[in-house]
């Protein structure tokens, strides 16, 4: 297994400066009729090389709230909205089983399937990942790995080597990723800054996969 601190360590040291690898004008058909997603952070916090959280936050929210589409929503909405609808999949099989006549019954049904379908489809929107590892530097500079990735749930699947199924398999829809080498006093303006670019670059990217 390689040392993922060593490997940053040695890049730096022959880098020596910001090494972007950016999402440019990248259409892809996976990201074709994506409505939404789901967006959430995870940055890690390591001594002089620290992240404002709360303008990072801050930051993130306001690029997503710009995003109509597609819409980019935070865990705690799409939870919520998410419930809304397995409350009205709920009702809707409520009316079903109330349902007395064969006409009653057919339209409480084709309500009902359609409510299961809304829930079942939102509940699995595609989810943006957005991760900021952080190394320090005996130099007294810091390193920051930011990548982002969108993954989407698919449909139950089996391992072709050995059959095994797999209930709710993942993948892997779109991705970006930069290395950042700055001083600690400019190091969390710089992943904040390259945070908003990586997230916009996704949505240029998904308005390029509408005109394929």
């Amino acid at each position: 297994m390689y040392n993922r601190k060593f490997l940053v360590s040695c890049l730096c040291a022959l880098l020596g400066a910001t090494t972007p690898v950016k999402s440019q004008n990248r259409p892809s058909p996976f990201l074709k009729n994506v409505s939404l997603a789901v967006y959430s952070v995870v940055a890690a916090d390591k001594g002089r090389c620290t992240i404002d959280l709360k303008a990072l936050n801050t930051a993130i929210d306001l690029v997503a709230n710009q995003s109509t589409k597609p819409k980019l929503i935070n865990e705690r909405e799409h939870h919520e909205r998410g419930q809304e609808l397995v409350d009205k999949a709920s009702e809707a099989g409520r009316k079903f089983d109330a349902a007395r006549t064969d006409a009653e019954m057919a339209m409480a049904k084709k309500a009902w399937d359609e409510a299961i379908e809304a829930s079942s489809k939102y509940s699995a929107a595609p989810s943006l990942l957005l991760v900021l590892d952080v190394f320090e530097l005996k130099s007294g500079g810091c390193v920051g790995d930011v990548s982002a990735s969108v993954t989407a749930m698919l449909k139950q699947s089996e391992m072709i080597s050995t059959g095994q199924v797999i209930s709710h398999p993942h993948e892997v829809i779109w991705r970006s990723g930069s290395l950042l080498i700055t001083p600690s006093n400019l190091f969390s303006r710089e992943v904040i800054e390259t945070s908003k670019n990586m997230l916009k670059s996704f949505v240029n990217d998904w308005t390029l996969s509408q005109q394929k």
